[in-house]
């Protein structure tokens, strides 16, 4: 082998090692960033990404016989990405089963005095516990653990009442949505127990701030960080000062957000920026906004 062909050959190595680098580690799009169901959704997608790769780098540096390094590193690849998707499928396996055992509760609660309905979830909660003691190989002691702190916190439920609020509530407290939104930004929140502050929040609310939690233990927290100050602005702009006028800017712009990724898939601080603007001047001028729209439009 020349002197050119091994240098072309080492610098192909090279370059697979930097994209593997790039799969996994990138600080905005690596996949040991991913967390939860987002791991399991992205794996394969990550895979095909390697191996799409490979073949451009052969065909740039006009490889030949390099199956077995290929391999290795595709090896390589596979294994830290096996690893960390068995790591999050169980945290994701993990949420289903709270979300679903919180259902069952409230459930059960509102409907204590219908024994069918009641029962239903009972059986339903009784079977999620099989299910996730099955997923972490629990043993029967560890098993029942889970069925009496299920049990536990049912009857905490019942007695407090609190069963009604989570029936009713449709609306979170606009103060303390504000106060916890405000903290979103600061370490002081990722310590946060919240259901502290369930009662007071709408359950669409209380899943949103939850995911927050989760987010900003991972590669999002600039992102979302970013996306609060944005709204922070907002208030700014529009000399918000009580509860309800930002709360109802916050949900309005969230909302927004919400549509737009349904629309387009991704969502860039760019975007983000030009919903919040448009927001601001529907929240300003309210119907005034819609009519100044339609004099604009030619016909």
């Amino acid at each position: 082998m020349s002197i050119i062909e091994s240098a072309n050959f080492f610098e192909f190595a090279n370059s697979l090692d930097d994209l593997i680098l790039e799969i996994l580690y990138d600080s905005n799009k690596g996949y040991i960033n991913t967390i939860s169901k987002e791991a399991i959704t992205q794996a394969q997608d990550k895979i095909n990404y390697f191996d799409e790769n490979t073949f451009k780098l052969i065909e740039e540096y006009k490889i030949s016989n390099a199956e077995n390094l290929i391999k290795e590193k595709r090896e390589t690849l596979l294994s830290v990405i096996r690893k960390h998707y068995q790591e999050q499928a169980l945290i994701w396996c993990d949420e289903i089963y709270r979300n679903c055992i919180e259902n069952c509760k409230t459930l059960i609660a509102i409907n204590r005095d219908n024994p069918e309905i009641a029962d239903k979830n009972f059986q339903k909660a009784l079977a999620l516990i099989n299910w996730i003691s099955s997923i972490k190989n629990l043993n029967q002691e560890e098993q029942n653990i889970l069925l009496d702190d299920f049990n536990r916190e049912l009857d905490e439920i019942i007695k407090s009442n609190k069963y009604n609020l989570l029936q009713n509530r449709i609306k979170s407290d606009e103060k303390t949505f504000v106060e916890l939104y405000e903290k979103v930004k600061t370490e002081e929140f990722l310590e946060l127990n919240l259901l502290n502050y369930e009662e007071k929040l709408s359950k669409e609310d209380f899943e949103y701030f939850k995911q927050l939690q989760t987010s900003l233990s991972s590669y999002k927290v600039n992102s979302i960080k970013d996306e609060v100050r944005l709204i922070e602005t907002g208030f700014e702009f529009l000399n918000l000062k009580n509860d309800k006028d930002k709360y109802d800017f916050i949900k309005q712009v969230l909302n927004d957000f919400s549509y737009s990724r349904f629309e387009n898939k991704k969502l860039t601080k760019t975007d983000k920026a030009a919903l919040i603007k448009e927001r601001i001047l529907i929240f300003k001028n309210g119907d005034n906004y819609f009519k100044n729209l339609i004099k604009q439009e030619k016909p």
